[in-house]
């Protein structure tokens, strides 16, 4: 119920603000969504399956004023995301004080960049309380603190302002390694800028030579990167996640920047953005699964450009459709299919009568501190799927 009374303060945003252009206290609602998320998703009582193991290895983490030189590389967690559990644990034993920290800075940050980037500010909110919201608070904590540093990065560099990219860079590494890419980020918009043919053939043989890449290829790697690297190549696609992957990463955005192309001046940044998330989607039909931790961190930044676009959709100059009422419902029939619908997979051969959102629904806080049954044997039910694969 509270995720529809959320869904419900931003229809009201959308039709009081960003349809009617509504400017007064629209700063001071905005505030309250954002902390009514924070709250909401920092005050959430074992809800995300990756909760749970965040909050097993809280457990055996020491507080700050017993931690040991070594122990920054003994848990097999990232320095900063160590340190922020140390700090947690120092004032009190419970996980609660890191969801509502990593909670904070998530969603403050995002806020703040959809305010800068665009005016349908409730709209953009929708989109990432829809598509992303569950999986950055709840699942992926370590990289949803990196990939905000990273956003927070892009503004920087839209300043020309390099060194203060590369710190929010170095941050964003402190907290996940798969941030490491981030590192040739400003080369590549460079030569996206110049040529993008190129890089995109090179791509193709790069995905075709990660298809032929063993694990030994890692092997001066060690520890904790070699282990995660080493997870990662273990995974592989189906039939229907290689498509659904062309389709998310590459299709779509290449639709959209043929949109910005011809309708939007070509030397908007967004359209450097949009090759640059062509490029690393193509990467993610390799073998190499790895690169499906990248797009994570473009997430943000293509729903801004999806709603900057959508205006578009309703122009009988698309052609998408020869009625102009259905180009706007296609485009959200779209984001719900390959971005939603994974959410209603059926779980039952794990767990009976359960899917994915049984991760995140029903919801339960600290201040009740309920187990639901089903959703605790399906974490573990997941979690050992993992192990043994």
């Amino acid at each position: 119920m509270i995720y529809f009374i959320i869904v419900l303060f931003i229809i009201i945003g959308i039709v009081k603000y960003d349809k009617r252009g509504n400017a007064s206290k629209v700063n001071l609602y905005y505030i309250f969504i954002c902390v009514f998320m924070i709250l909401v998703f920092g005050l959430r009582y074992r809800v995300g399956g990756d909760t749970f193991n965040y909050m097993l290895r809280y457990s055996a983490i020491p507080p700050i004023d017993k931690v040991e030189s070594e122990d920054l590389w003994n848990f097999q967690m990232e320095p900063g995301f160590f340190l922020l559990n140390s700090i947690a644990k120092y004032f009190t034993d419970t996980f609660y004080l890191v969801q509502i920290i990593q909670s904070a800075f998530v969603n403050v940050v995002i806020f703040y960049y959809i305010k800068v980037k665009t005016n349908q500010i409730f709209f953009a909110v929708l989109l990432y309380f829809l598509f992303a919201s569950f999986y950055f608070n709840t699942e992926i904590m370590r990289e949803s603190i990196a990939l905000c540093f990273f956003v927070l990065g892009t503004l920087q560099l839209e300043k020309r302002s390099l060194s203060k990219y590369y710190i929010f860079c170095f941050c964003a590494i402190c907290f996940h390694y798969s941030s490491l890419f981030l590192l040739f980020f400003p080369l590549l918009q460079k030569i996206v800028n110049k040529n993008f043919i190129g890089p995109l053939i090179g791509i193709v043989f790069v995905c075709i030579a990660f298809n032929y890449v063993s694990l030994d290829s890692f092997s001066f790697l060690d520890g904790y990167m070699r282990l995660k690297v080493e997870n990662s190549m273990d995974y592989s696609f189906t039939i229907w996640g290689r498509l659904s992957a062309l389709l998310k990463f590459v299709l779509l955005p290449c639709y959209i920047l043929y949109l910005y192309t011809r309708y939007y001046k070509n030397s908007d940044t967004n359209v450097c953005y949009l090759k640059v998330i062509i490029l690393y989607g193509c990467l993610t039909l390799s073998q190499f699964s790895m690169m499906m931790r990248v797009m994570n961190y473009f997430t943000i930044i293509l729903l801004i450009i999806v709603v900057t676009v959508y205006p578009l959709f309703k122009s009988y100059r698309l052609n998408l459709f020869k009625l102009k009422s259905l180009n706007r419902p296609a485009l959200l029939f779209y984001l719900f299919f390959f971005y939603m619908l994974p959410y209603f997979k059926d779980t039952s051969d794990l767990v009976h009568d359960t899917h994915f959102y049984t991760r995140w629904y029903p919801y339960y806080s600290i201040f009740d501190e309920q187990k639901y049954p089903p959703r605790e044997t399906l974490v573990i039910q997941i979690f050992d799927q993992l192990r043994n694969r």
